[in-house]
């Protein structure tokens, strides 16, 4: 049995190690030095980006293109070793001494509005030990939000296209704005996440605006527009934002003498009128799989070059915002011994995780640098880059999701059971 455990430990680590070095890819340069100098370590970079809004950006694959990105390299007392334009020309292996540094790389900057104008940006820190390679993977996130806006068929038809609808934030005025939604515009607009309102005008119905208060990066605001006939026309706006869930559900009457706010749309859900409050939910869902039966990857068709290909995620969503995220791993090939030296524990809140334990779930690419999990309503739980550490052979590996929301409700605990085979 010692002899078993040890075969274990020794797998273990030795796929540890490896995901380690390929967890880490970034490009640095500083100080260029020759490769073959005795003492020098060596840095490897790789810059993407992953998300709702995005793509594979590194330099061997389509999507976002990463060449034009800048990248800075930083010492440890934030001195600028080296910096590039564009990524494009950050060599592939770069020489850099022994010590702390950090790296930096952004897509340009920022527009306050724009149409199809994504900003990307990511940092993040590394250690260069002499004569080894450093492989850092810098992940790029949307900093910008994004709007978009649909409109019913029965929307359509009563406007007839005869409507406009401008997007206002602090650096513009309603008359001074590189954003209008024509009836015709199906493009959607990034902005900085701030503050924004939009503006309605159409001869057939009264001016009115709403305001969006909350706006993060990553949010997606997408505005349907809608028209009812109740005694008179009545125009339904529900905002539904679908990376962060922010659910805004607004009418406001086509006829003037009805609204008694000067035209502006009411600021609380459901046009001011008392309504029961929708219940909160909690769900844990398998991404593309019921999570209720067990999921099989086979490295036949599903690892390519050593790494898992298939997504392993699991969709968890809080209306009321998530309070916990507990999971419990339940294997009898990783001991809690191994869990304990891997992760931090066998049984953790990722919402609330110390940073010891967040940062080895950064490491295996369950959670990003940028994510803010407690009070988000959604998140992506994915452990398709720890595939590489189940041993192949018959043996389940459970992973336990309870996932409670800020409210206390709980979805009880959802199992999810994962077996590698050939």
């Amino acid at each position: 049995m010692e002899l078993y455990m040890k075969r274990i430990f020794i797998s273990f680590i030795a796929a540890f190690s490896v995901l380690v070095l390929g967890n880490m890819s970034c490009q640095s340069g500083g100080e260029v030095i020759n490769k073959s100098t005795k003492g020098i370590g060596k840095l490897k970079l790789n810059v993407s980006s992953d998300g709702k809004d995005y793509v594979e950006v590194t330099k061997a694959n389509g999507g976002v293109d990463t060449d034009d990105f800048g990248v800075v390299i930083k010492d440890a007392s934030g001195e600028v070793v080296n910096s590039w334009d564009r990524f494009a020309d950050v060599d592939e292996i770069i020489g850099l001494k022994n010590g702390e540094y950090s790296v930096e790389a952004t897509s340009g900057e920022m527009v306050s509005a724009g149409w199809d104008a994504p900003h990307y940006s990511g940092q993040q820190n590394f250690s260069i030990t002499p004569e080894q390679i450093t492989a850092v993977n810098l992940i790029c996130a949307l900093d910008n939000a994004k709007v978009t806006l649909e409109y019913t068929q029965e929307f359509k038809d009563y406007f007839q296209g005869d409507f406009e609808i401008r997007l206002v934030n602090a650096d513009y005025t309603s008359e001074n704005t590189p954003i209008v939604f024509s009836a015709s515009e199906t493009r959607s607009a990034y902005i900085k996440p701030q503050k924004f309102e939009l503006l309605f005008t159409s001869p057939k119905a009264p001016s009115h605006a709403t305001v969006i208060e909350t706006v993060n990066p990553k949010d997606h605001h997408i505005v349907t527009f809608n028209v009812k006939p109740v005694g008179d026309a009545m125009l339904n706006m529900t905002v539904d934002v679908t990376t962060k869930d922010i659910n805004l559900d607004l009418e406001v009457p086509t006829d003037e003498e009805d609204l008694g706010n000067g035209g502006n749309m009411p600021d609380q859900p459901g046009g001011g009128d008392e309504t029961d409050p929708t219940p909160e939910t909690v769900t844990v869902q398998g991404v593309g799989f019921d999570i209720a039966q067990p999921l099989i990857i086979s490295d036949a068709t599903d690892f390519a070059n050593g790494a898992c290909t298939k997504p392993v995620q699991v969709n968890l969503t809080a209306s009321a915002g998530i309070g916990e995220l507990w999971v419990e791993i339940d294997s009898p090939d990783l001991s809690e011994e191994l869990l304990n030296a891997a992760i931090g524990a066998k049984k953790f809140d990722i919402a609330n995780a110390p940073d010891n334990i967040r940062s080895n779930l950064i490491m295996f690419q369950v959670i990003k640098e940028t994510d803010v999990i407690k009070g988000a309503n959604s998140f992506i739980f994915d452990v398709t880059a720890f595939m590489s550490l189940l041993p192949v052979n018959s043996i389940t590996h459970d992973f336990h999701i309870t996932l409670v929301d800020s409210k206390g409700n709980s979805s009880g605990t959802k199992t999810l059971s994962i077996s590698r085979t050939e």
